[in-house]
């Protein structure tokens, strides 16, 4: 029997992570390119965590989401803090949301481990960085996650305990690329454990087979 050796090229589940101590106007800039640039690709935002004590700062946030006409399903506190702020054919309760989508299909398991692929994200509040890391432990694909966030202590927290092929601090996960990297072109992402566990190029790829 033939042994093949695979590279997954694994879907992105993709976050970032706005902390108590993040710059509103960056966060803003960093959010919208996360989601916006291109969003059928894999380092596309899925879903923003907010820490619970910048919710009044969440509208100001998605200025850029709404101008790009990007559909949010936020949980509840995240819901009542758009309200009002944001389109109302364009803001979704996520539970609400993931009814529908258990509906549609038995094989969701939640709407927060959703690759959405899509004009559409998650948002859900936190009260910690710890709270942000443990979601993003159990709904991550291991692929890009980002934080937001001025505070030296919340950064080099979130670098050591986010397992991910790129995690990074004030920049959009969109920066995962194979030009970015200066890797030339692109075959593929995985988010698998690796040596390291990051992009796959032509300069990656063993020339024999064997």
């Amino acid at each position: 029997t033939a042994k093949v050796p695979v590279i997954e090229t694994g879907a992105g589940v993709v976050h970032c992570y706005f902390d108590k101590d993040g710059d509103l106007e960056m966060g803003k800039r960093i959010i919208t390119n996360a989601k916006c640039r291109r969003v059928s690709v894999c380092n596309a935002l899925d879903c923003l965590l907010i820490h619970e004590n910048r919710l009044s700062d969440l509208p100001a946030l998605c200025e850029g989401l709404a101008e790009k006409q990007t559909k949010i399903h936020a949980d509840n506190k995240a819901y009542e803090a758009l309200k009002g702020h944001y389109p109302d054919t364009l803001l979704y309760k996520a539970e609400e949301s993931e009814a529908k989508m258990k509906e549609a299909d038995a094989n969701v398991k939640s709407i927060w481990n959703t690759e959405w692929l899509s004009m559409q994200m998650g948002i859900k509040t936190v009260a910690s960085e710890d709270e942000a890391l443990d979601h993003i432990a159990t709904y991550g694909s291991g692929h890009s996650e980002s934080i937001v966030s001025n505070d030296e202590t919340a950064q080099k927290k979130f670098q050591a305990m986010v397992d991910a092929a790129c995690v990074y601090v004030n920049a959009p996960t969109s920066f995962t690329d194979g030009a970015q990297f200066g890797l030339g072109a692109e075959i593929g992402i995985s988010p698998k454990s690796s040596e390291p566990a990051d992009q796959w190029h032509l300069k990656r790829l063993p020339p024999t087979s064997g």
